[in-house]
């Protein structure tokens, strides 16, 4: 059961990393601070492969500090998002504020939920590597 569920959760997460990456990319999500979860993505893919590889407790732990790096930049995505809207709709409404202005923040162009699928991965990734318990429990990153 815990093998099946191992494959589900990474399955799972690649098949959500091709998604959003895929959507990135088609968006041009690749100037300045947008490019922060397409390297994420990149990263993740290669310290997956290299854990395949190697199968120790390094491997698996670069893996899940890459994960929390996700969940992170999910978090910074969200406000991100939210302070871009906000500026346009200040320069299209220079005298917007209180509820109006978060109303126009919340539905910009940006759309201010999208960064949560980075919280998603980050999670699913976080779960994978919990599961790979033979690793979390090796006194020496080899396993048990």
């Amino acid at each position: 059961m815990e093998r099946r569920l191992r494959i589900l959760l990474l399955a799972l997460f690649l098949f959500t990393l091709l998604g959003a990456a895929t959507e990135l990319l088609l968006t041009s999500h690749t100037k300045g601070w947008q490019l922060v979860p397409v390297i994420l993505m990149i990263l993740s893919v290669v310290a997956l492969g290299w854990f395949a590889i190697v199968r120790n407790k390094t491997g698996l732990r670069l893996f899940q500090g890459i994960m929390v790096c996700f969940v992170i930049s999910g978090a910074g995505g969200v406000l991100l998002h939210f302070n871009s809207n906000e500026e346009f709709a200040l320069e299209v409404f220079p005298g917007l504020a209180g509820f109006d202005l978060l109303w126009k923040s919340v539905k910009g162009a940006a759309p201010i939920l999208a960064p949560g699928i980075m919280v998603q991965l980050g999670l699913l990734g976080l779960g994978y590597a919990y599961v790979e318990k033979r690793y979390r429990d090796s006194e020496h990153g080899k396993e048990i």
